[in-house]
């Protein structure tokens, strides 16, 4: 394979990699709670007491400013006209420029205007308490961010009763601009759409920026790096998966190879049923029954603890992912051996002088081998990410339990960063397998 190519592959890794990221950052948005993440609310009344909603709120900005997300979402952002100008409105609260931006959107730049300095003058008096105040920005955010028209009138009606309940005659003036604004409309160009540059400060760059350098969030379980106990459970699931995986290889080769050799004997059909059979039977029956003959055999016969890494429990995991793998990693080299020994080059080849065997182990085998290079990959691709029956079935902490235990306890930090880690490592094994492929068959190969 050339220079030129070998770059090639190496710039579609790099930019499959980039894209699975950022399809994730984006489809994570979609998550309960993505906005406003776990305990950003719930302010610890220990340290707080019975936190008011103005301590609330300020807890929810520092929350945000100490994560990142009072930035922009991405280097661009698409809004319409109204809410550009609306938002560049001068305001006092920064948390009232939702407010800005959609009464902009839904009733023009004027009348929103002449209620926003009327609001901001009174915020300013002292007509209203600490606890006012916050109620009426909660009532506008609310009455901005509403999804629907009843949700929007609600809020509205929130508004003036939160206005009358001050008593205050000066609040006639901002009642009257309030059902102005209400009563105004907006001209139709506000809803064109204007593309902004939010510059490189942004949430999508900030959280690449820490993927790069390794650092996938914290957890909101335990408030541990969450690459920390990737890093913890990847170690088990490797410990299970990769002695397993290989037994299962070799032991599938030497099966695959054997059958196709051997098509007529009796011995091979047994072994067909079974293969066929064990690949039938689900994998919790095959952990379960191999568990249950562990501890009839009095739980440690032939086992013994070594160190930290071995220990009967991954010992026992890796002989049911073995068995798993086994039974369609056989069938499949088989396979694909017959399909290579029922082709022309075969026949010519045992023409020549060549024995139907070594016929089969200088030209079907390393054919053999290209098709299965690929489905080898993705299957340890899916052994990484966990056995989750095996590691539940002997309480083993790997990528799996982790994975189930996050999301069951709504860790979405930890879930994002497991699923990002299983789909850039993928991504690699893919791309391993296809540089692999075309070494071992030249006919694969990028010209």
């Amino acid at each position: 394979m050339s220079l030129r190519n070998w770059l090639f592959k190496a710039f579609a890794l790099l930019l499959s990699l980039w894209g699975a990221a950022t399809a994730l950052f984006f489809l994570s948005l979609l998550l309960p709670n993505a906005s406003s993440p776990l305990g950003m609310s719930d302010p610890d009344t220990a340290v707080y007491g019975q936190a008011s909603s103005t301590v609330s709120e300020k807890i929810k900005a520092e929350y945000q400013l100490r994560k990142g997300l009072d930035k922009p979402l991405f280097y661009i952002r698409v809004q319409p006209w109204g809410i550009l100008k609306g938002e560049k409105m001068p305001v006092e609260l920064p948390h009232l420029t939702q407010f800005t931006g959609n009464a902009t959107l839904w009733h023009g730049r004027e009348a929103t205007h002449a209620f926003l300095q009327a609001l901001q003058e009174e915020l300013r008096s002292n007509n209203f308490s600490s606890s006012q105040k916050a109620q009426i920005t909660s009532s506008l955010s609310a009455w901005a961010s509403a999804s629907s028209h009843t949700a929007k009138e609600e809020a509205s009606a929130q508004f003036s009763l939160y206005l009358e309940k001050t008593g205050q005659k000066r609040n006639s003036l901002l009642l009257a601009r309030w059902q102005n604004l209400q009563k105004a409309s907006a001209p139709w160009w506000h809803l064109l759409p204007v593309v902004q540059w939010n510059s490189w400060d942004n949430q999508y760059h900030l959280w690449l920026t820490e993927i790069i350098a390794g650092r996938l969030g914290t957890s909101l379980q335990d408030y541990s790096p969450v690459q920390d106990k990737v890093a913890k459970a990847l170690k088990v699931s490797s410990i299970i998966a990769f002695p397993g995986f290989g037994l299962a290889l070799i032991g599938s080769f030497i099966l695959g190879f054997w059958l196709t050799l051997t098509p007529l004997s009796l011995a091979t059909k047994w072994v067909k049923q079974v293969l066929y059979t064990l690949d039938s039977v689900p994998g919790f029956m095959i952990t379960l029954g191999i568990f249950a003959l562990y501890l009839l055999a009095g739980g440690t016969l032939f086992f013994a603890s070594s160190g930290m890494s071995f220990t009967p429990s991954t010992l026992l995991g890796s002989g049911c992912v073995a068995l798993f793998l086994l039974p369609f990693l056989s069938l499949f080299f088989h396979q694909s051996l017959q399909q290579e020994a029922s082709k022309l080059y075969l026949r010519t080849a045992q023409a020549k002088g060549l024995s139907f065997s070594q016929a089969m182990v200088y030209h079907a085998l390393p054919n053999a081998l290209a098709s299965s290079v690929v489905v080898i990959g993705d299957i340890l691709a899916s052994l990484l990410a966990g056995v989750l029956i095996v590691e539940v079935t002997f309480s083993l902490p790997g990528t799996g339990s982790l994975l189930a235990k996050s999301l069951l306890t709504q860790d979405y930090p930890t879930v994002i960063g497991l699923t990002l880690f299983f789909l850039l490592l993928r991504t690699v094994l893919m791309w391993t397998a296809d540089i692999v492929s075309g070494l071992i068959d030249p006919r694969m190969k990028v010209q």
